[in-house]
């Protein structure tokens, strides 16, 4: 630390030495001081005998510093004290908090959404979602370089993006994509890339981070599951926010979970062959979830026919690593909702349970990567702290 004399201790500057072995005046006595306190996100106040002092200057023991952190972030340790004490060898008595952006916040700005994913309901431009984002890819047409929304995803932190696989690689050839050819949008609620809005944020991806077990239709779909490193993170607000990612499985019984999209709607008649309309506004429906295994046995009730070759199909790339949401009413995930999450409010959070993957052709069930299959809540955890950032 810093040390310093008391102020005023010799005007003159010099000192005499005594027959007795003393100095005249008493030489003074350096007093180590406390590093300044100054962290990413959170705000500290510093008293000194009553009085407030700078907390970003070296400060005397005796100082007493308490902090929060700022608005939309929260300290990833509960337990800690909310002051500190500058010692007197110059050293705070705690390490200074960390203080991480929260996540699963509602927006409260939320109102009543009215009422209109295939049959869902407006979410509204107040972003009653604000960690869903879109995935553009740059497309060529005419010799025009154009994005368009490709695919949708949930923000885990700051700058990671959790996405389904397939969204980063071309389908018909299990290529990966290019970094150069996509970008991330938060803070959307139109689908357009070009259509601006208030809350919008964009950038440029980093990396794409894909599990070494995925091999697209190689391996049916298992492990369709990614996570995006964005060029850069994104700023934290009502209208931009983390998700919760669920530690563990999650009780499914009698559980419903929210998907968000772009996605065709029901004016699409993609399931009889033909592309249909996608929908310019994001939507959301609700679906009931199920086990991976009530999900098979399900698909197999009469009048399952073991010679239908779509129902099949779909069975065949329900991999252990998901499970199902069914559709009510028609309402489900579309073409062009893939690696948006599955979202469950508990206790005031929401959590991401689940990426959008695949689903039957007939509109009945959709397959959904589990975010909590061991496998997939290792890659999570190892990718997040692999890749996190000091400055968050």
């Amino acid at each position: 630390g810093l040390g310093t004399a008391a102020p005023d201790s010799n005007p003159l500057g010099a000192y005499a030495c005594l027959s007795s072995g003393d100095w005249s005046p008493e030489l003074p006595r350096c007093t180590l001081q406390c590093e300044p306190l100054v962290k990413p996100h959170v705000m500290f106040k510093c008293e000194y005998n009553s009085a407030e002092v700078n907390c970003s200057n070296y400060m005397r023991p005796g100082t007493v510093a308490t902090y929060e952190c700022d608005l939309f972030y929260t300290l990833n340790n509960k337990l800690v004290r909310d002051d500190n004490h500058c010692l007197e060898e110059g050293k705070w008595l705690l390490d200074p908090p960390q203080c991480e952006p929260d996540c699963g916040v509602p927006n409260p700005l939320v109102r009543n959404v009215t009422l209109t994913v295939a049959h869902g309901v407006d979410t509204k431009d107040v972003l009653e979602f604000p960690w869903h984002v879109g995935l553009h890819m740059r497309n060529s047409s005419a010799g025009i370089l154009e994005w368009s929304n490709h695919c949708g995803g949930s923000l885990i932190s700051p700058h990671l993006v959790l996405t389904a696989a397939h969204c980063v690689h071309r389908r018909d050839e299990f290529i990966r994509l290019d970094k150069k050819d996509l970008i991330v949008t938060a803070g959307k609620y139109r689908r357009d890339f070009y259509e601006t809005e208030k809350h919008q944020q964009f950038s440029a991806v980093k990396e794409l981070i894909v599990p070494k077990a995925y091999s697209g239709f190689h391996t049916k779909d298992a492990y369709d599951i990614t996570i995006i490193d964005l060029e850069q993170s994104f700023e934290i607000s009502n209208y931009v926010l983390p998700i919760c990612v669920k530690i563990g499985n999650i009780d499914l019984e009698n559980t419903e979970g929210t998907v968000v999209g772009w996605g065709y709607t029901e004016n699409s008649s993609f399931n009889n062959g033909q592309h249909g309309v996608m929908s310019p506004i994001l939507y959301k429906t609700y679906l009931p979830l199920m086990t991976w295994e009530e999900c098979r046995q399900f698909m197999r009730r009469p009048p399952y026919n073991p010679r239908d070759h779509s129902t099949n199909n779909f069975l065949d790339h329900l991999t252990p690593d998901k499970f199902c949401g069914r559709f009510v009413n028609g309402s489900g995930p579309q073409p062009g909702d893939s690696g948006g999450g599955v979202f469950v409010a508990k206790d005031k959070k929401w959590y991401v349970v689940g990426v959008t993957s695949l689903k039957d052709r007939a509109n009945t069930m959709a397959a959904l990567t589990n975010v909590g299959f061991i496998d997939h809540q290792k890659f999570i955890r190892e990718t997040m702290t692999k890749y996190r950032r000091n400055q968050q």
